[in-house]
């Protein structure tokens, strides 16, 4: 059994350790990273600092590392008067030789060497202070099964994401998306897409080639219509297209709602109490079921919510 141990002498410095694990909190200059090397069994490392200038050499002999997690925090640096954030900067040039990782997460700067980690299954990158617009290269990554890039500026999904075969969940959001690349039909293996807080207008047909997809959250973003593509979903359990600019539901997609929305997990309504629906048809007595059959709907599923949450209150008990 592995026992974990922790040196806190000051709250804010922090190293804990197990066999396997290796948790470091702000103790970089004070840590003595030679010690790394006789942890032979480590798989996980975990870096909560300030200042971490490089990836230190010695991580490079260990044959089992399996995860990497750096999290740098941005120095305040006195400036005329001000004190402002000191941009982060990470040599990354060690990256490339730990071709083992299969889970690398990052709040930093980017690094461009992850184009050499193609034994990756989980890539995981979020920093607003360091922007990055154009889509990381990573079309190497073919045994990517998670990619989540967010609070950045990334503009597009561009086609070079079609080599990402095996990825399953795509978590783009708070990015400064417009832009699909009909290639992503390719990933057919995707269940989980969310594509919230962008720019899209637009959401290419070629979505309903997915046949897999669970959930798919496209709110906050630009849309003026619903596709009608997600009728062709037919494994879609939560689909949220919530804070839109929506004022046209075609017709056959109302109706699919209506009746298709039974089978969801969740659906966020909102919008259709938002706005009023527009329907491509003029027959008054259609429109009028379609909305009384969707207030139902909100209300059965609420009241299927309390009575779900009561009995799993039950149960806990």
């Amino acid at each position: 059994m592995a026992i974990n141990i922790c040196f806190n002498g000051d709250p804010k410095f922090t190293v804990c350790f197990s066999e396997k694990r290796l948790y470091l909190n702000k103790v970089i200059e004070s840590f003595d990273m030679k010690k790394i090397e006789q942890l032979v069994n480590l798989e996980d490392i975990t870096f909560n600092t300030t200042g971490l200038k490089s990836i230190p050499i010695e991580i490079l002999n260990l044959p089992n590392l399996k995860i990497l997690t750096i999290y740098e925090y941005e120095k305040d640096i006195l400036e005329k008067g001000f004190y402002n954030k000191e941009k982060i900067n990470i040599d990354y040039t060690n990256l490339k030789y730990l071709t083992n990782l299969k889970i690398l997460r990052l709040h930093s700067n980017f690094p461009n060497e992850i184009e050499y980690l193609k034994n990756l299954e989980e890539f995981t990158y979020s920093y607003s202070f360091n922007n990055i617009n154009m889509f990381p290269i990573i079309s190497t990554l073919t045994n990517l099964k998670k990619l989540q890039i967010t609070y950045s500026d990334i503009r597009s999904i561009p086609s070079e994401i079609k080599s990402l075969i095996n990825l399953e969940s795509l978590i783009l959001y708070r990015n400064s998306i417009r832009n699909i690349t009909p290639d992503i039909k390719y990933l057919t293996k995707l269940i989980e897409i969310d594509l919230s807080h962008n720019l899209i207008e637009n959401i290419p047909d070629e979505f309903k080639f997915l046949p897999n997809l669970v959930k798919f959250d496209i709110s906050c973003n630009n849309l003026t219509t619903i596709p009608d593509l997600i009728i062709y979903l037919h494994n879609l359990k939560i689909l949220d297209f919530d804070n839109n600019i929506i004022n046209i539901i075609p017709y056959n997609l109302s109706h699919f709602i209506t009746e298709y929305s039974k089978h969801l997990y969740k659906i966020d309504y909102s919008i259709l109490n938002s706005y009023k629906l527009i329907l491509n048809n003029d027959n008054n007595d259609i429109n009028n079921d379609i909305n009384n059959d969707i207030n139902n709907d909100i209300n059965n599923d609420i009241n299927n919510d309390i009575n779900n949450d009561i009995n799993n209150f039950f149960i806990e008990i």
